[in-house]
């Protein structure tokens, strides 16, 4: 990490108790993850000053939030032993909207498409109540039948994606990770 290169956060990201829980599930293997809704004027400030840095427009969701559970991890390993509509009514009652989190840096990763590198930019942070989550899921994944060894509650690189040139960029097909390996600048949370 370049810490001479600093972006400024606003704290108001970690407002998530006045955001509502919105479920992801439907009949294909993309539909079903679960998520932590996040306001998104402080990542769209972080945005556009990334993108004047830059000197290009990154394309985004208009939305932010953070993956607690992927739509890999569910249509290749939980769906064997938990249902999403289980998976949702766990972390409602574990009250995912007031989860914390602790802001590391603004990740980076690059990948080489069609001979040109291309970038996914986002917060990296570290959440134990996210990982609470996570491990009730897997006990309950576990009670139900699920096989131990498929799903590590602990391997998650939490994060909040900003913008991509072409696409975002995820661990299983293109190799990447979102943690503190990927630090690219400081984050000032003001």
């Amino acid at each position: 990490m370049d810490r001479t290169l600093q972006f400024t956060l606003d704290k108001s990201i970690h407002n998530t108790a006045t955001m509502p829980f919105l479920p992801h599930s439907g009949p294909g293997d993309f539909d079903n993850w679960l998520m932590e809704n996040i306001p998104y004027e402080p990542a769209k400030k972080l945005t556009a000053d990334l993108e004047k840095f830059l000197g290009q427009k990154l394309q985004n969701r208009g939305e932010a939030h953070i993956t607690v559970i992927t739509p890999p991890e569910y249509s290749k390993i939980l769906q064997k032993g938990i249902q999403m509509e289980a998976i949702d009514a766990l972390a409602k009652a574990m009250d995912i909207q007031t989860a914390e989190f602790s802001v590391t840096c603004l990740g980076r990763s690059q990948v080489m498409v069609e001979d040109k590198m291309e970038q996914t930019y986002y917060i990296v942070l570290e959440s134990p109540d996210l990982l609470k989550i996570r491990t009730a899921i897997y006990h309950r994944y576990v009670m139900q039948g699920g096989e131990p060894s498929h799903f590590d509650p602990h391997h998650w690189y939490g994060h909040i994606t900003l913008g991509f040139t072409v696409k975002d960029f995820h661990e299983g097909p293109h190799g990447v990770k979102k943690g503190w390996n990927s630090c690219f600048a400081e984050l000032i949370e003001t």
